[in-house]
């Protein structure tokens, strides 16, 4: 069996509903920085909730217009900026200084139709390069 060269571990901790997760958020992370509660819904039903918690980050990402950078949190942030610059492509830019990371996508044309929008490159891709180098296992 092939081994793929870059796994990372998720750990993913299920919980019981609670109506609010902000004060289990809040009670977890208290003043630490760095952390992000997500939550999903159906709009018009409220079905399928669900609440995700980023607790304990490798990379603080962030972007405006078609800027994104990252700055590394970890030994494990600087590691995954490394292998991420080894497959951007060459229409994005891929910037390094002073540990933060920086890539700076193509901008996107006035008449562009939705539909090219959405297959052209963007911001987004930064998460999509990440998900398609590093493939996770269950501690």
């Amino acid at each position: 069996m092939k081994k793929d060269p870059y796994e990372i571990t998720v750990i993913q901790k299920k919980a019981n509903y609670h109506q609010d997760p902000t004060l289990i958020f809040n009670h977890l992370c208290k003043l630490k920085p760095d952390t992000l509660l997500l939550e999903t819904a159906e709009v018009t039903k409220k079905n399928n909730l669900e609440s995700i918690m980023i607790i304990d980050s490798a990379i603080r990402i962030s972007a405006i217009d078609n800027l994104v950078e990252m700055i590394p949190l970890s030994i494990n942030g600087e590691k995954v900026l490394s292998i991420l610059k080894l497959i951007i492509p060459n229409q994005v830019q891929f910037l390094i200084k002073d540990k933060k990371s920086y890539l700076i996508f193509p901008k996107f044309k006035n008449n562009i139709d939705e539909d090219k929008k959405l297959f052209s490159l963007s911001i987004f891709d930064t998460f999509r390069f990440m998900i398609k180098i590093f493939k996770t296992k269950k501690p």
